[in-house]
């Protein structure tokens, strides 16, 4: 296993990828793939989940998240919420490195897909479930919670109306998901 990767610092060697067409087609026979198709765009994509994926959350002044208001990773209401604000990120990431991660088909073939993009983004959800974990056993110790950053933010705001700029996030985040879903579908036929 490789080192923990810092997704601000370059792909480490370790997770290089030399793309294969032979290999994705033993898996995906009837996909129409090149080896230029499976090359990765950058191996620095300098990606960084939001902060309120986060125990400790956004700082002051800083935006929480667009749909939920979440200001940090307890103020999610339950795994599916957070599971569905993740999507956007994680999409986003895939796209930046591109090549193979940019195909739902072809993603698993590179390393970076494992060992770097979920794992990250698994931390995030092991680090939720131990929230919810902590609110079981300790449901009556308020300042217990609140040491740990266990309790949901008290004043989440969740907005009536989006800005212009929330439009536009929600609008390229759906437009990539609407293009990997069809990437997906070509892969298939």
């Amino acid at each position: 296993m490789p080192a923990e990767w810092n997704s601000l610092t370059p792909i480490p060697n370790e997770l290089a990828y030399v793309p294969s067409v032979a290999e994705i087609k033993k898996y995906l026979p009837n996909i129409n793939i090149s080896v230029q198709d499976l090359k990765r765009l950058t191996d620095d994509p300098k990606f960084q989940l939001p902060s309120y994926f986060t125990r400790e959350g956004i700082q002051q002044g800083e935006e929480p998240e667009t749909i939920t208001g979440a200001r940090k990773l307890a103020d999610f209401k339950n795994v599916n919420q957070l599971g569905c604000i993740m999507v956007r990120p994680h999409d986003r990431w895939h796209m930046t490195i591109s090549g193979a991660m940019g195909n739902p088909a072809t993603a698993i073939a590179d390393p970076i897909f494992y060992f770097g993009v979920h794992w990250h983004i698994d931390r995030v959800f092991d680090e939720y479930k131990l929230i919810l974990a902590e609110r079981d056993i300790r449901p009556l110790d308020r300042r217990a919670l609140m040491r740990s950053n266990a309790i949901p933010t008290e004043a989440v705001q969740v907005p009536n109306e989006f800005t212009p700029q929330q439009v536009q996030e929600l609008e390229e985040a759906d437009a990539l998901s609407k293009n990997l879903r069809e990437l997906l579908l070509k892969a298939e036929d």
